[in-house]
């Protein structure tokens, strides 16, 4: 089973293991945008995956309750300001150990719990997501998993 199927193309590392898959009976393609490319990547997808066969819309899914109803929230962070440095000098300094910004998250995945909202935290860097564990733990919040996914 492929998740984000759509992201197959010849050569990355969803096809590899798709085509390594020599004795699956079946292979599933599961993806929100499928046969959007408009290229031979689609042509790719089909070939890993086979064609179509049921669709579906947010909606149905939610009310089936196999997807969750997401609510995005974004909060402001206005310092540090470096405007100068390099990307990922940048992101090491103003995301991923910024200290303040790293309270914030922690502060407002407080008060949602305490809302009874479930909170999803997203971070690109290994080290930050252990940095937030470690800052909700000492914070008495208590984790119930954590998933650790590298994208090629």
């Amino acid at each position: 089973m492929i998740d984000e199927c759509h992201k197959c193309d010849v050569g990355n590392i969803y096809h590899k293991v798709a085509v390594q898959c020599h004795n699956a009976r079946y292979r599933i393609g599961i993806s929100a945008t499928p046969m959007m490319r408009n290229d031979l990547g689609d042509i790719g997808l089909v070939g890993d995956t086979g064609e179509v066969v049921a669709e579906s819309t947010r909606k149905e899914l939610e009310d089936a309750g196999y997807v969750a109803k997401a609510r995005i929230l974004f909060f402001p962070v206005t310092s540090p300001v470096d405007t100068k440095a390099k990307f990922q000098t940048a992101y090491k300094h103003l995301v991923v150990d910024n200290e303040g910004r790293n309270q914030m998250i922690v502060r407002h995945t407080q008060t949602l719990l305490n809302r009874g909202c479930t909170i999803f935290i997203l971070t690109r860097i290994v080290r930050h997501g252990n940095i937030l564990l470690r800052m909700l733990q000492d914070a008495g919040i208590e984790v119930h998993g954590m998933e650790i996914s590298k994208h090629c």
